[in-house]
């Protein structure tokens, strides 16, 4: 097995740190144009400050669009500039905010405050369902009203509600989005406008694969999907998309959660969630999060059992750097559902709760996760970020698979095909982003780049064929401890991917925003069988090499803060598509998309229509490629 190089671990390490005074402390601001009462909101969802003023005071005005590293003082400045109103601090975190006629000296009188309670995206009381930013998109915490990409997010509020218990569950939200199958839920894989995303879900950033026992919802913030090529920041990626899933990180403030879910076919689901500082300096903070499943299925013999743990720390050493570690293991008992066969083009008329194979199918699976992610601010405008990830992976499974049904039209083939697997995965990114002011234009750059590594094992048995009945099945006890006992055949694979990107986010009057970059990715990929020896496939690997520049650009216009009209071209690359008849490995999958549409936010944002269609246009190309069409959707709050 490879291991990655000593650099790859050392660079995630290198965090710098610099001494920042609690006076000095910035912070990443982006706040869009709009009224001014909820820019004020936003500002002290972002810094903690708390604003208060009279009736009446703000009717009428508006903030100030500004995005960047600010103190909290610069902050106010840049979201009242304009407005004619002054502010006075009156604590470390309230500030009273009054008009220039009012006098420096005057007090404000009691004021009744009603309404409704603005919740940061992270706080687990929250019961917002919009969520206003993403990163997903551009590697920045960037408005959706303002990406030029077609992406949408499911926030924490809305698993609780549907009291969503698996990822699939989620996904049904998002229009173009549709759940693969999974073998009664003992992995993840989903079609994205219409393209399946082999396996490539993403883990905050990293790439997560096809995890085995699918773990669930009980560690997630929120979920992002991004529709079209991505392969632009992450490598490879299949053209219709990613799912980003996003983790619940450790909290300043207590907060402890104990829940027991029931449900049919004998479902048991208790997860803990507890969160909380460790010590009194604030420097440290800890989460834990636990999840234990039990249940049957409405298919005989198919049933899962699951022990999910995840503790993390955050450490903040100073105001200007912050450090995460992260570790998730999944124990994953489970029996594979393979579903019912077809005749023809419909399924076989028989019983849904029948299965072909009984209890010969089992999988036990055990997942590591481990993440390492660190921030540095340099400046108020400038910021360094790096990460490391690993996975490791050992499943058996013994396994009776459904072959083609025979000309009678009665009879499956059934053949037992144990396996193993063994397989490490390793990650890592190291990026830089600032802002700056030229020519009249804001702009926010993104340099980075990452690495990724993956080996996989994974040895296997056939057995004889099996001829079942469907519609008088017959019980089945196989021996596979016997057919283990004979030499196995063996599937070896192996990915190396390396990239470098960049990336502008240009802002013209506030109104007018440009993306562009580009990554050059060097990919590797390499497989081999035998059905003599490992040593036998080691010898008959064949490693294929291929490397390409990506370029991405996006178009939006903003006229008013509740519409959008966008427009990008986007380029991705994929591994290379197996082999053909002859061995001989296939170029890799090329993707470009055309795209333009309208973004929608209406009703206080509580009604989104993120991507009104316009039109896209196809490319033709000496290698296969293909076009994707935006879908409309729409989400109720």
């Amino acid at each position: 097995m490879r291991t990655p190089p000593l650099f790859v671990t050392a660079l995630s390490l290198t965090i710098v740190a610099n001494t920042a005074s609690a006076e000095d402390r910035t912070y990443s601001i982006n706040i869009p144009a709009q009224a001014l009462a909820s820019a004020l909101d936003a500002l002290g969802r972002q810094t903690g400050l708390q604003p208060f003023y009279a009736d009446g005071v703000l009717a009428g005005k508006r903030g100030a669009a500004f995005k960047g590293n600010y103190g909290k003082r610069e902050a106010l400045d840049k979201v009242l500039s304009g407005s004619g109103l002054m502010y006075t601090f009156t604590g470390d975190n309230t500030v009273a905010i009054k008009g220039q006629d009012q006098g420096a000296a005057e007090t404000l009188a009691p004021v009744t405050v009603a309404g409704h309670a603005d919740y940061d995206a992270v706080d687990p009381y929250s019961k917002d369902y919009a969520v206003v930013n993403a990163s997903t998109a551009t590697k920045t915490d960037t408005p959706i009203m303002e990406t030029p990409m077609s992406i949408q997010v499911v926030p924490r509020a809305v698993m609780d509600d549907q009291q969503a218990t698996r990822i699939e569950d989620v996904a049904k939200n998002v229009s173009g989005v549709q759940s693969s199958f999974n073998y009664g839920d003992e992995g993840y894989d989903f079609f994205i406008r219409g393209f399946n995303t082999s396996f490539n879900v993403f883990r905050n950033g990293f790439r997560a694969g096809d995890i085995s026992g699918a773990p669930g919802t009980s560690n997630l913030e929120r979920i992002e999907f991004l529709k079209g090529p991505a392969s632009v920041l992450y490598g490879r990626v299949e053209p219709g998309g990613l799912i980003n899933l996003v983790t619940k990180k450790p909290l300043f403030s207590p907060y402890y959660s104990l829940q027991q879910q029931f449900g049919s076919y004998d479902f048991y689901r208790t997860t803990v969630d507890a969160t909380g500082p460790i010590g009194k300096d604030d420097s440290l903070a800890y989460r834990f999060n636990f999840e234990y499943l039990d249940k049957n299925s409405f298919r005989e013999g198919v049933s899962t059992d699951r022990v999910f743990a995840a503790p993390s720390l955050t450490w903040r050493p100073t105001d200007a750097t912050e450090i995460n570690l992260m570790l998730e293991y999944a124990h994953v008992n489970g029996g594979e559902d393979q579903g019912i066969p077809a005749i023809g083009n419909r399924p076989a008329p028989i019983p849904i709760s029948r299965s072909m194979v009984g209890n010969n199918n089992y999988q036990t699976a055990d997942n590591i996760q481990i993440y390492l992610t660190g921030t540095h601010q340099l400046n108020k405008d400038w910021k360094v970020r790096g990460g490391f990830s690993g996975y490791w992976n050992d499943y058996n499974l013994n396994y009776l698979y459904h072959g083609n049904l025979q000309a009678d039209n009665r009879h499956l083939n059934l053949i037992p095909i144990p396996l193993d697997n063994h397989e490490q995965r390793y990650g890592l990114y190291m990026d830089t982003t600032g802002h700056f002011e030229a020519l009249g234009a804001a702009h926010e750059v993104l340099i980075g780049a990452d690495y990724y590594l993956k080996d996989r094992e994974l040895p296997l048995w056939f057995g004889d064929t099996i001829a079942q009945d469907i519609f008088n099945p017959m019980p089945i006890r196989y021996d596979y401890a016997a057919l283990r006992a004979t030499n196995p055949a063996t599937a070896l694979a192996g990915e190396e991917w390396a990239g470098i990107y960049f990336q502008d986010q240009i802002t013209l009057w506030e109104k007018l925003h440009i993306l562009a970059g580009g990554r050059y990715d060097w990919a590797n990929t390499s497989s081999a069988f035998s059905g003599i020896s490992k040593a036998d496939a080691e010898a008959r690997l064949d490693d294929r090499t291929d490397e390409k520049f990506n370029p991405r650009f996006g178009l939006l216009y903003q006229p008013w803060s509740w519409l959008s009209i966008y427009g990008n071209y986007v380029e991705s690359l994929g591994a290379n598509n197996g082999r053909n008849s002859a061995g001989s490995s296939l170029p890799p999958q090329l993707g470009s998309q055309y795209e333009a549409g309208l973004k929608t936010e209406l009703f206080e944002g509580r009604l989104n229509a993120p991507r009104w269609p316009i039109t896209t246009w196809p490319r033709k190309t000496f290698r296969p490629r293909i076009s994707t069409r935006p879908i409309l959707s729409t989400r109720w709050r």
